[in-house]
């Protein structure tokens, strides 16, 4: 975390084929959210589902993920996510693994 914390407890699992819903919150006066989390598979240690976000309480949010191998430097991609206000509509990035839609 660069600034904020999880809502409530920590997700320490997703379960397969279920929704999760991960909850972040910031205590700081004059600071978001922003953050990357991660889980990996508990059988084999081989598969990944990475996450990174920001929530700054002025401008753009923005967000990434990925399944499969996280990027090779996942606390950079924290700084060069894509903005949320340009991702409209499921958004499905080669190479991710992955889809997301932004409401």
């Amino acid at each position: 975390w660069d600034s904020g914390r999880w809502t409530g407890k920590p997700v320490v699992a997703i379960l397969k084929s279920s929704v999760s819903r991960l909850d972040f919150t910031g205590d700081e006066v004059f600071r978001g959210v922003c953050g990357a989390v991660w889980f990996v598979n508990e059988s084999s240690l081989d598969m990944y589902f990475s996450l990174v976000f920001t929530n700054p309480l002025t401008g753009d949010g923005t967000f990434n993920a990925w399944a499969g191998p996280p990027p090779a430097e996942l606390s950079q991609e924290v700084y060069t996510a894509p903005s949320v206000l340009d991702q409209d509509g499921v958004q499905v990035p080669g190479g991710h693994g992955c889809a997301w839609n932004i409401i």
